[in-house]
């Protein structure tokens, strides 16, 4: 049973944290948070964790703990704040207006939020695992995909110092290569608009689903521009954005016969 448990609480950690350090407690105030407290077993154990770590100052927050509960916490904890401390206490839930439990993907998209993230990520897109770099500063809610062109890739100078500015600016950033190596090698795939923008659409989706939360919008150049139009043209593509860089989009001599070149 133990075991078990252990296993399962590695697992959850690993899945939430994405690969985030453990923050050192040493020295530090640490609080713990608890959407309601009724006999206070657990957040006690969470506070003599904390305390075990090296936290020097451990703070309860909740917003809702019985009196005599409130007084047996501050034997592990040196404060409890508490908005509400009814003596009557049944459930949590009956304190919410809406108590509808989140799951860990929103718990570690919310982190992310919070603490910032930068990570090397593959894609998948149909047979193919497209590498990429997904870099979300704290606080960001919208996600820049850069839409590479002919030539171009997720490693380019001016790419990486484009998108180094918008992270100053609060924005994330996902770039990645919308072509293997061994595709790019076959001059046709750099001007395969639809190919092109069949990897954008796949790629918005696994961003959808890693962060869903965040606005998602493109940025293209030459070829990429015209994928990132396409893309964003599909049906319930919600896409917030699409900028252009340099005089407009590189469209291949022959178009599908389903999409005709927008009028600008």
């Amino acid at each position: 049973m133990e075991s078990r448990e252990r296993a399962e609480l590695e697992r959850r950690s690993a899945h939430i944290r994405r690969g985030r350090p453990k923050v050192d407690l040493t020295g530090r105030t640490a609080i713990v948070v608890d959407d309601g407290i009724a006999t206070g077993a657990t957040i006690r154990a969470a506070c003599q964790v904390a305390r075990a770590q090296g936290a020097a100052r451990v703070v309860v927050a909740t917003p809702v703990c019985p009196p005599d509960t409130a007084v047996r916490l501050r034997q592990e904890a040196d404060d409890v704040v508490c908005v509400l401390t009814p003596r009557s206490l049944t459930s949590i839930g009956q304190w919410y207006a809406d108590f509808t439990q989140i799951g860990e993907e929103q718990v570690s998209e919310l982190l992310s939020c919070v603490t910032g993230m930068s990570e090397e990520v593959w894609i998948e897109a149909g047979d193919t695992a497209l590498p990429g770099e997904l870099v979300v500063p704290r606080g960001a809610r919208t996600v820049v995909v850069f839409v590479h062109g002919s030539g171009s890739s997720r490693s380019s100078p001016r790419n990486r110092y484009v998108a180094s500015a918008m992270h100053k600016a609060g924005l994330g950033t996902l770039l990645f290569d919308l072509l293997t190596s061994a595709e790019e090698t076959h001059r046709a795939n750099v001007f395969d608009i639809s190919l092109l923008a069949g990897r954008l659409g796949q790629a918005t989706e696994w961003l959808r689903a890693y962060l869903p939360h965040v606005a998602v919008c493109y940025f293209g150049a030459s070829t990429g521009a015209a994928a990132a139009l396409w893309a964003a043209a599909v049906p319930h593509a919600d896409v917030a954005a699409v900028v252009s860089e340099g005089a407009g989009p590189i469209w291949p001599r022959r178009v599908s016969p389903r999409w005709r070149r927008p009028r600008c």
